[in-house]
């Protein structure tokens, strides 16, 4: 075989690469003296017309005189999307790309499909020149060598084209051949870097120069074999590690009897989602390897039942979160009774790479304080998940008392999520609890730490981070820190983004740093180097029964638990936890009125004898019989009791206690064993899916969705960081500027605490799969399901009661809304002027006056609005949801004037240009066809469809009912105005404009209250119509 070398531009400047190929002869890659892998492949068939064959490629017009950036290649994209692929010669091809053109080496349909191909690149990068270019080139089958832009500058850097003497046009085929040339190449010593994504730009060089040998061809056919052998290997490979498990894979023949179980999903009868999951199922089995295509279209076609043509299940692409445990579950539900799937176990298979070791230990009831010690002495991130009473705080205590004493010259640290334990433990143990406002927490800081040379302090988790600031400004010591109940950083995230971030950073400062949490199911724990699994025998909880409560209305609800706690407490004590002060007054005092001996436990209610004796003395008093706490004593509270005990938590729609963690917290918080644990929820109406919530699963695609949109925004040629504004989408999956490198990054703790909240709402429509749930949690079988309902319509329960219970929960709603003067006799000016100044004295006062709902909305609007506005806002707000809706409307308006005013592609105005875009959804559509446009368009722009739905806030819909049977439609008219605004809250647009100005002002970000308050100032209303 003949090489060539020629210069392909007369002025361009070509290094001595002969001189420059000679001085590193014997440091180079040998290959004369064997044969070459390579050799393999050669191609037997005689390229006599080579000279003149053509290839399809598609090159950039603009030539580069130095290595094109990543902005750039974005635009080249934009461009090459619009051109077709053309025939070239070899010679031509190599002339391009050594004089600084940048190309794709196949032929690609618009928007750069791929087609077919019969060249291909492999990189070359030898930092340390230990290959001679010219001889890899010829010893190899390359048809052609270029010398890349940063060749001599770091090393041998150069390109090798090989041909192949038969096109190939499967993508995935041309990636594997790709792949087995580049693994070769390596295994013979060559520092190769393979390009296997056959429609991607290849970049040029500026040398000049290049080698070429049309004759030069690899064997299509021999490439292809050993690909299919490779593959064979590595799908064996697969079995064998699967055998290791708990599971295994399953072959075609296996995977079919359960295609045929499931049968044909017939289109338009609902069964969208089953037939999706099955597709993605199969095709994710594709993408292993473990079937091959025609095999995999044979399944897609059993399910379609012929309905759908192949060009679809060719085009399907899947992420991998769909397994084969899918296709097992839909089998089953259909009746399948088979072998096949008996021992597949979906839930050992994690979605997400284990980036941290695991330790098992095993202890006999507690956490002895030499283990501890030794968990608190290394530099590392530590997850300790040990059994709830397993004796965590005591042990962390006494190994910090011993620590303390080894190391002089050191803090120790313990933050825990509440005021409420932060107390107890520092009653306990006899350390330093920090709690309160900030501007005592300075003093008490200086005086302990300097004065009685404290170095162990427990606090809560806002005052960490100032306390840690502190210390460190006194004594620049090293510190050590120990988070308890550590699963509240995902709970409660939302609420207390601040304290948990600030907290968090500083865990990155620590020597050690050791999170210790009984339920570890929400935590991402790729964020530690060490999990240690504490195994002590009891795990479950300490309970002799599991009963599970339900009532049928939804309006009932109270009164059925009212009537409930009546009966249960007089055969035990009842804790009853509910997320819900005003619900907890109500029976509190319907209770009361029964002669029942009752305490409540809430946040703001701390000086009474329930609470002490609960904090202090871990117990509940004798003579009390029921006590209604929320979850204020569900993290790390101690409660000493005796057996006769019954704890019910309510699960509800006024009390949404449906997160796994919670359940497993509150079910431990008595240390003795005792009678019965119960949870009290409405009765499941709708279809349950009885399965569990996949949060590892749920969570792993929310970051690749992350990721997916932060790359997108990040290689936009017309990104600029200044011009980017977190709007709807960017916020829910986490999305902001890094402020060192001024790319897009997105936020993992957001992520992991939505997955928390998508769970939560999973439970609360699924209640029987919560209820499993719960039976895993406790380790206990439900003993009993109770239908209060049921027992009072047969007389179990006595009619008498509930009436007497119903009357008693209407006065006491009567004497709440009594409780609470007219909120237009509160809200005075000087109440406007307490909420302005922030008078810290006279909004307690106010809070107590108000009803919760107006308070927060005041919090709010008193910021952006005029008294005379809040005064006419505030009488509007009738329910919760209310509160926060004329500052969310303000928002969303404030969003589409920026997004309509700077002209750059965000993930938020994808979505709204996708909807005003689709000519359907401006006709009337029933609830049915309006959720299969979402589920259409969430498909289209690769999202989910709740977060089109959040997208909603900023959309005009019109709602009406038609026919006979007033059937409800709706469409979609446009994006909110001001007009429609200020007809919607009953306030001028002047008015509006006004409060929209005001809250720009407020945003952090400088370039979007800069132009939102200029297109304010010009008062030019948006057009519908030329929006976007």
């Amino acid at each position: 075989m003949k090489s060539l070398a020629k210069n392909g531009h007369k002025n361009s400047r070509v290094p001595d690469q002969e001189n420059s190929d000679r001085l590193h002869n014997e440091h180079t890659v040998n290959l004369s003296h064997k044969r070459s892998g390579m050799q393999n492949f050669f191609s037997e068939k005689r390229l006599h017309n080579a000279p003149e064959q053509t290839h399809l490629v598609n090159f950039y017009n603009h030539r580069f005189m130095e290595q094109p950036k990543k902005n750039v290649m974005g635009t080249m994209y934009v461009h090459v999307k619009r051109q077709k692929s053309i025939y070239k010669r070899l010679d031509e091809i190599l002339e391009r790309f050594s004089q600084g053109y940048c190309g794709i080496l196949a032929h690609v349909n618009y928007d750069i499909a791929f087609v077919s191909t019969d060249l291909f690149a492999i990189d070359v990068d030898d930092d340390h020149k230990k290959t001679t270019p010219h001889k890899v080139f010829e010893q190899t089958g390359a048809c052609g060598l270029f010398y890349t832009f940063s060749h001599g500058l770091k090393g041998n850097r150069y390109r090798l084209l090989f041909k192949l003497d038969e096109p190939v046009t499967n993508k995935k085929e041309m990636r594997e051949i790709i792949k087995l040339v580049a693994d070769t190449l390596r295994a013979e010593g060559i520092p190769t870097d393979s390009i296997t994504n056959v429609n991607t730009i290849i970049r040029g060089g500026k040398s000049g120069r290049y080698h070429i040998d049309e004759h030069k061809a690899l064997s299509t056919a021999n490439l292809r074999a050993e690909a299919i052998k490779r593959n064979e290997v590595r799908q064996k490979a697969l079995y064998q590690e699967a055998e290791n498990k708990d599971y295994r894979p399953l072959d075609f023949k296996e995977l079919k009897e359960l295609a045929e179980a499931i049968g044909h999903i017939p289109t338009h009868t609902g069964q969208r989602e089953k037939w999706t999951d099955c597709v993605m199922a199969i095709k994710h089995q594709e993408n292993l390897g473990l079937i091959e295509y025609e095999e995999g279209y044979e399944l897609f076609d059993i399910i379609s039942g012929g309905e759908t043509r192949e060009k679809e299940y060719k085009n399907w692409s899947t992420n991998g979160l769909v397994g084969v445990g899918t296709l097992i579950h839909y089998a089953r539900e259909n009746g399948y009774k088979g072998s096949v799937g008996k021992n597949y176990y979906p839930e050992h298979i994690t979605t997400t790479k284990k980036l941290y070791d695991v330790k098992n230990i095993r202890v006999s009831r507690y956490i002895p304080t030499e283990t501890m010690t030794d968990f608190l002495q290394g530099e590392n991130r530590l997850l300790l998940d040990s059994p709830t009473g397993s004796g965590k705080t005591e042990a962390t205590v006494k190994a910090f008392e011993m620590l303390s004493d080894q190391n002089p010259n050191h803090f120790y640290v313990f933050a825990v999520p509440t005021t409420t334990l932060t107390q107890q433990i520092a009653l306990k143990y006899g350390i330093q609890g920090l709690f309160g406002t900030i501007d005592k927490l300075g003093k008490k800081i200086y005086y302990y730490a300097e004065k009685e040379a404290k170095k162990i302090f427990v606090c809560t988790y806002d005052k960490a981070p100032k306390l840690i600031e502190m210390l460190q400004r006194l004594k620049p010591w090293r510190y050590t820190l120990v988070v308890d109940e550590y699963h509240k950083i995902v709970t409660d995230l939302n609420y207390r983004y601040q304290a948990i971030k600030e907290l968090y950073d500083i865990t990155k400062g620590a020597k050690t740093f050791l999170a210790l949490s009984g339920t570890t199911d929400d935590i991402d724990k790729n964020q530690f180097d060490e999990v240690i699994k504490i195994k002590n025998g009891h795990e479950a909880a300490p309970i002799t029964d599991f009963v599970n409560y339900t009532y049928e209305n939804k309006n009932d609800g109270l009164t059925e638990l009212a009537v409930l706690l009546q009966e249960r407490s007089k055969q035990t004590k009842v804790i009853v936890y509910i997320e819900a002060k005003e619900k907890i007054e109500i029976l509190y005092h319907t209770l009361r009125k029964k002669g029942i001996n009752v305490q409540k436990i809430t946040s703001d209610i701390k000086k009474q004898r329930g609470y002490k004796e609960i904090v202090e003395n871990e117990k509940i008093a004798d003579d009390i019989q029921v006590i209604l706490a929320t979850s204020v004593i569900a993290d790390g509270i101690n409660i000493l009791n005796t057996p006769r005990l019954e704890v019910i938590v309510v699960c509800n729609e006024f009390s949404n206690f449906f997160t796994p963690s919670i359940i497993k917290q509150i079910s431990h918080r008595p240390r003795n064993h005792y009678d019965r644990f119960s949870i009290y929820m409405q009765e499941q109406k709708q279809e349950d899916t009885c399965k569990p919530y996949n949060i590892e699963k749920d969570y792993y695609w929310k970051t690749n969705n992350a990721k997916r949109l932060a790359e997108e925004l990040n290689k936009d040629p017309y990104f600029d960081p200044l011009l980017f504004h977190r709007s709807i989408i960017e916020n829910r999956y986490g999305l902001d500027i890094d402020k060192d490198t001024k790319e897009v990054i997105y936020d993992v703790m957001k992520l992991r605490t939505r997955s928390a909240i998508d769970q939560k709402n999973y439970y609360r429509g699924n209640r029987e799969s919560f209820v499993k749930v719960v039976e895993k949690i406790l380790r206990a079988k439900e003993t009993r399901h109770l239908n209060i309902s049921e027992s009072i319509r047969n007389n179990t329960l006595g009619t008498d009661l509930v009436l007497e219970a119903e009357r008693s929960i209407q006065d006491e709603f009567e004497r709440l809304e009594r409780k609470y003067p007219p909120i237009g006799k509160v809200f005075t000016t000087k109440a406007y002027e307490a909420f302005l100044n922030e008078d810290e004295n006279e909004l307690k006062q106010l809070e107590k006056r108000m009803e919760p709902r107006h308070y927060r909305h005041l919090r709010q609007t008193t910021k952006i609005a005029s008294y005379e506005t809040c005064k006419l806002l505030v009488k509007q707000v009738k329910r919760d949801a209310d509160a926060h809706r004329y500052i969310n409307d303000l928002q969303a308006m404030n969003d589409i004037i920026y997004l309509e005013s700077v002209h750059r592609n965000t993930p938020t105005k994808k979505v709204l240009k996708a909807i005003l875009n689709i000519p359907d959804w401006q006709d009337w559509q029933t609830t049915n066809e309006y959720k299969k446009s979402l589920e259409k368009l969430a498909k289209k722009v690769n999202l989910t469809k709740k977060d089109i739905k959040a997208v909603e806030r900023m959309l005009q819909i019109e709602n009406r009912r038609i026919g006979e049977k007033r059937t409800p439609v709706k469409r979609i008219v446009g994006t909110i105005t001001i007009d429609l605004l200020a007809k919607r809250y009953g306030i001028s647009p002047a008015t509006i404009e006004q409060n929209l100005y005001v809250a720009a002002s407020l945003n952090i970000n400088s370039t979007f209250k800069k132009v939102v308050k200029t297109k304010l100032k010009r008062l030019q209303p948006i057009k519908q119509d030329t929006f976007f």
